[in-house]
């Protein structure tokens, strides 16, 4: 049975994580981005990636091309293209292992 409640902390450390990692500077929608693999939690499918500017990027694993079985692994060398969500943030979309 699972804890609603510790998954709910969980997805809100998150959220936490993702909006305070987001910055100013944003990457021009569109454009083709290199960077490498911050974090990936396997088991939710999410993970984080960085570019050269240090901007976080969130990535979820139905936006990743390549590898197909869609698992990225820390300082993993990536491009991806960037897109703005429906609250306004960048996300990263297209992702594949360089």
């Amino acid at each position: 049975m699972f804890n609603t409640e510790k998954e709910i902390n969980l997805s809100n450390s998150v959220l936490s994580v993702y909006k305070n990692s987001y910055n100013s500077f944003m990457e021009e929608e569109g454009l083709k981005v290199q960077g490498q693999v911050k974090s990936f939690n396997e088991k939710g499918g999410y993970g984080f990636l960085v570019n050269s500017h240090n901007q976080v990027m969130f990535v979820y694993r139905d936006d990743i091309i390549s590898p197909s079985n869609k698992i990225l692994f820390v300082g993993e060398k990536v491009s991806y293209d960037v897109t703005t969500n429906q609250n306004g943030q960048q996300k990263a979309v297209k992702v594949k292992v360089v």
